[in-house]
């Protein structure tokens, strides 16, 4: 008998310029507690050794190019762009990519970013920071051009939003939600969250004067406003619609009556219980998984254990420190961590766990990035990159 489930748990973790910046490095990215001043020196950027070679990738590759969760809170546009390219750039160094040397200029004064959850791939990042700065992008090879957006007479504009847009405001939102709250329900009913204009309202893209009406029946939102306020509820609208669910499948090759394959939530810990009755044969044995897909491909984790599965309590803090010791299991583990990137993407991987006689066994198994219907979503090619 085999059984698989999922463990549903998961962590979730400028000023008025018209100079040209390189992509700098900063010395600390800003956090939770709160922004820290910079002012890159334009030419003076701080490189990694791979920025003086040629790319491995073109800018519109980036769209297939994934970073995992980072939150910031109180950032100017500046800060936030330096952290956006500071988590690329060590995805990069981490996977074998050549990272590109991205430049930005900003015309006029942005508005700081209360909060920013940076995810999903890099070139809709770019578009949501632009956003919740006030401003609009332009993306020219390796340069970005952020310019204030103007604001207008107050007009009225209507869009037809996500079943789910209410909960993607609401868990985006810091002040309503709670940053990096572990128990966030993104099914509890549309009468458990807050009504749209309070949520929208402290998310910060509308005033207190602007208008708003939700009819949820329709998903109709219609907002009267002005120019810039409307422009950031739009592109809260495209970040919505862009926020489909990613997920890594994992699939052992081994031939058997009930071959092992399972699809894990990026920041949740899957689980896979291989149980033989007492007529068959093989080894039994527990498996956590833990799946981070990160630029062109993927981080896999997995602990292997027999005995008494690890609690709750144990699982979160586990995903909070990445420590294998936090889960309190002492018979047969190991663990392993695996880095999937475009090199090896597709080759198989080796699993070595225990039974519970503490033999050493192998299993071989393979990784793809997958969408919400199982479909899989394929990464350019070092060929395609190339030309």
């Amino acid at each position: 008998m085999i059984l698989l489930a999922i463990i549903p748990f998961a962590v979730h973790r400028a000023a008025k310029t018209d100079d040209q910046h390189p992509s700098s490095n900063p010395q600390k990215t800003p956090t939770q507690s709160g922004p820290t001043a910079r002012n890159p020196t334009p030419g003076r950027s701080q490189r990694s050794p791979s920025q003086n070679l040629t790319p491995s990738h073109k800018t519109e590759d980036l769209k297939n190019f994934l970073l995992p969760p980072t939150e910031l809170t109180n950032v100017t546009l500046q800060e936030a762009l330096d952290a956006l390219f500071t988590h690329y750039r060590e995805i990069c160094l981490e996977s074998g990519e050549r990272s590109i040397s991205f430049r930005y200029k900003i015309n006029g004064t942005p508005e700081p970013i209360s909060f920013l959850k940076i995810r999903g791939d890099f070139l809709s990042n770019c578009k949501y920071i632009a956003t919740l700065a006030g401003t609009t992008v332009e993306i020219d090879g390796d340069k970005l051009i952020f310019t204030e957006i103007e604001d207008g007479p107050v007009a009225q504009r209507r869009w037809t939003v996500p079943p789910t847009f209410q909960h993607f405001v609401f868990n985006e939102s810091p002040k309503i939600n709670g940053a990096g709250n572990p128990d966030e329900d993104p099914f509890a009913s549309l009468s458990e969250l807050p009504e749209m204009g309070h949520l929208l309202t402290e998310f910060g893209v509308i005033g207190e004067n602007d208008t708003i009406s939700f009819l949820p029946s329709s998903s109709t939102l219609i907002i009267q406003a002005g120019a810039k306020d409307l422009t950031k509820i739009d592109g809260l609208v495209n970040r919505s619609i862009s926020n489909t669910p990613i997920q890594t499948r994992l699939r052992f090759l081994e031939e058997e009556d009930e071959p092992l394959s399972i699809a894990l939530i990026p920041g949740n810990l899957g689980s896979i219980e291989r149980s033989y009755s007492s007529n068959d044969q093989g080894p039994n044995y527990q498996l956590l998984v833990l799946a981070t897909e990160q630029g062109f491909g993927r981080k896999i984790q997995t602990v292997s254990f027999t005995g008494e599965p690890p609690t709750n309590e144990a699982r979160t803090l586990y995903l909070e420190t990445r420590d294998v010791s936090d889960l309190g299991i002492s018979e047969n583990l190991t663990s392993t961590t695996y880095n999937i990137s475009r090199t090896n993407e597709g080759e198989p991987q080796t699993l070595s766990f225990k039974d519970e006689q503490g033999t050493l066994h192998e299993k071989t198994f393979v990784t793809e990035r997958i969408d919400a219907t199982g479909r899989a979503i394929p990464v350019p090619t070092y060929e395609d990159s190339l030309r």
